[in-house]
């Protein structure tokens, strides 16, 4: 699902909503090889570069939270 905002006030309050972590991220992903661990934490300082996000030791910490579906 992609959250689109058509105005100057909905995207104010999408925006807030994703500050204030009142919403949840879900990724889903296809991935070539095996994980060792079925579930588990990754944690990496991020930064913007351009427009991409790249490990950088001057970032934010991001946690992501990953569980494997299926092989």
């Amino acid at each position: 699902c992609l959250a689109i905002a058509r105005s100057n006030y909905a995207a104010t309050k999408l925006t807030a909503a994703f500050r204030g972590r009142d919403v949840q991220k879900i990724y889903v992903a296809l991935a070539h090889g095996k994980p060792q661990q079925k579930s588990g934490e990754l944690s990496a300082p991020l930064a913007k570069h351009g427009q991409r996000m790249a490990v950088d030791k001057d970032g934010d910490i991001a946690i992501s939270h990953y569980r494997v579906l299926g092989y």
